[in-house]
């Protein structure tokens, strides 16, 4: 009987022990599921970049000679991070905003000129979303280009198809040409036609170039020769440099401020635009515009100070026709401002580059 009833007991207490376990197992899967569905519900898409929320516009990028502007949008709220340097496999430099949005842009700061920048936008855990490249304007220093490896071999037939065009300021000039096939970037240029002694490249290879020469001599001839990558020359030419606007800014002033050259883009996009105009001396810097020629009711402007007028307006609509008109006033000398004619331009549709120097359409 004893027997009996010790058997009955150690039965009975098995069965307490096999109940509760199979009651923590089922308590530790239920807190595991919502673990997993919360984290689910912060970002979907964090394991798999190419999964729920998509990018549906850009990236883009609008660079500058020390900073970038990158614009995408995505089909959901998502984090809004961007990972960059100039070595693609060690992006050691981010640019991060708090929340979450849709359209997103991010601007990256303190950039070299000249330079090949690689980036990669970012999901909240650290998954790379999606990658990209970039090259800021202006000139790399002449260290980079005595440093590049020239190729050696044949010629190559690759021909210049535009330009080269050259805009010219009193102390610097902008030189822009385009080539049937992706090419070196090189220039060499100088006041003496046998000896161009100064030397401007960019790294990497492009159709479009843009190079900008910089602390020449204002009013003065300059020769340049565009050279292959195994420094072959492609094409020469020469420009002038404008009189000295430095010195008409510091003599006395009289008279109504003028516009010397301008407006003209220097770059669209999707969503944005940077206008360029010039002045005699240091002036306010404002953009009046609109898609209706006749309401410019929108503004940007960049600080009071400049003779050399550069402004971005953000927050446009892609494939859209803007019209704008700009204005400097408060002159250094005489106080007085002036307004320039109105041109057009239309933004570019969703996702695609950026145009540099796209042609300027006076309104009628």
């Amino acid at each position: 009987m004893r027997k009996t009833l010790a058997i009955l007991l150690t039965a009975g207490a098995l069965s307490c022990w096999s109940w509760a376990q199979t009651q923590n197992s089922a308590e530790e899967q239920s807190e595991k599921k919502a673990q997993k569905a919360a984290q689910q519900d912060r970002d979907r898409d964090a394991a798999n970049p190419n999964g729920n929320i998509t990018i549906t516009g850009g990236p883009n990028v609008a660079p500058s000679n020390t900073s970038a502007t990158i614009h995408w949008t995505t089909s959901g709220r998502a984090a809004t991070i961007v990972k960059y340097g100039t070595d693609a496999n060690k992006l050691d430099e981010k640019s991060a905003q708090p929340g979450g949005e849709r359209d997103h842009n991010v601007t990256l700061s303190n950039l070299s000129p000249g330079t090949k920048y690689f980036f990669a936008i970012m999901t909240d855990d650290n998954t790379v979303r999606t990658k990209g490249e970039f090259q800021t304007t202006g000139a790399a220093s002449a260290t980079a280009a005595t440093a590049a490896t020239p190729a050696t071999g044949a010629k190559d037939n690759i021909t210049i198809t535009k330009g080269p065009d050259v805009t010219p300021t009193d102390t610097g000039a902008t030189i822009h040409w385009t080539t049937s096939g992706t090419a070196a970037t090189i220039v060499h240029y100088g006041t003496d036609p046998n000896n161009l002694s100064q030397k401007s490249y960019q790294p990497g290879g492009e159709r479009d170039h843009n190079v900008t020469l910089s602390n020449l001599s204002p009013n003065t001839t300059y020769y340049f020769a565009i050279l292959r990558d195994d420094m072959s020359e492609r094409t020469k030419s020469q420009f002038q440099t404008k009189p000295n606007a430095a010195a008409a800014a510091a003599a006395p002033v009289s008279g109504n401020l003028a516009i010397l050259a301008g407006p003209k883009l220097d770059v669209v996009s999707d969503r944005s635009a940077i206008v360029e105009w010039s002045t005699a001396v240091r002036s306010s810097s404002v953009v009046h515009f609109g898609t209706d020629k006749n309401n410019l009711s929108q503004t940007a402007e960049a600080p009071w100070g400049a003779t050399t007028h550069r402004v971005g307006i953000n927050s446009l609509s892609p494939n859209t026709t803007y019209f704008l008109q700009v204005e400097s006033s408060q002159a250094q000398g005489t106080g007085t401002g002036t307004k320039s004619g109105k041109i057009q331009f239309t933004t570019l549709a969703p996702g695609s580059s950026a145009k540099v120097n796209p042609p300027v359409i006076p309104v009628q």
